[in-house]
């Protein structure tokens, strides 16, 4: 955990991860930190953040995290289909413009 600061009633926590992982992680899409699921605000290199809203805040542990806390980190299983489905060989001939066209 890089950030962990009040913003209104919610939590922000941005979080830095190795980046072979940044293919993965897209705003506005979903990332489960801890085992909680939640949805990316913001993406740069190597790094993301979340907001925390109350009700989950209480329902959790996610509070509790500080700077410099180690975090398990699970990434959006679409973007693992589309990653797997990308690179399989000749199978299916997915490509990004297919993927723009079926509205990805």
């Amino acid at each position: 955990v890089d950030v962990v600061k009040d913003i209104g009633e919610s939590l922000q926590l941005a979080v830095s991860f190795d980046r072979k992982y940044d293919h993965l992680v897209i705003d506005k899409g979903s990332v489960a930190i801890n085992g909680v699921s939640l949805t990316i605000n913001e993406t740069k290199p190597g790094w993301l953040s979340v907001n925390i809203i109350p009700h989950t805040a209480k329902a959790t542990n996610l509070n509790l995290l500080k700077r410099q806390d180690k975090v398990n980190l699970e990434f959006d299983v679409i973007g693992k289909y589309v990653e797997k489905m990308m690179n399989r060989e000749n199978k299916g001939n997915l490509t990004i413009d297919k993927l723009r066209e079926s509205g990805w």
